[in-house]
């Protein structure tokens, strides 16, 4: 009986340290306006963009080359569009990013056609609004 226990407690310290570090993490996607992606090195965007792109994340990364820092929409979010070096207009990324809960939305343009659009469930209205105006720029 005292080995259950013993067990069960040790499994509710790993789920509290577990949750205490994911709530710490949340808190790096924090400020991220003005910012580029790839100075941030940030574990917890890293881990939302991963999570969300799967095995697409190599599409994401050939497209994300040439940055602009990001902005933010001034609701929680921020967004920053980018391009494959040598091929702006052709070959484009677009990512959007929850600050409170570091949630991404990405789209993708390939070779001039918008390929990839994740979730494809509604996006927040300032993340929609400033997509829309990159893809029709």
């Amino acid at each position: 009986m005292q080995a259950i226990l013993r067990f069960a407690l040790r499994c509710a310290v790993a789920l509290l340290a577990g949750l205490s570090a994911g709530s710490a993490s949340f808190a790096e996607c924090q400020n991220l306006a003005g910012q580029y992606l790839f100075d941030v090195g940030n574990p917890a965007l890293t881990e939302a963009l991963n999570a969300r792109l799967g095995d697409a994340i190599e599409r994401f990364e050939l497209r994300y080359q040439v940055q602009v820092p990001f902005e933010a929409t001034g609701d929680g979010y921020v967004y920053a569009p980018a391009c494959m070096a040598h091929s702006c207009t052709i070959d484009e990324a677009f990512l959007g990013v929850e600050e409170a809960t570091c949630d991404v939305f990405v789209a993708l343009l390939e070779n001039e056609q918008y390929t990839l659009v994740l979730p494809d469930s509604p996006w927040p209205t300032s993340v929609y609004d400033a997509r829309r105006d990159w893809m029709n720029r």
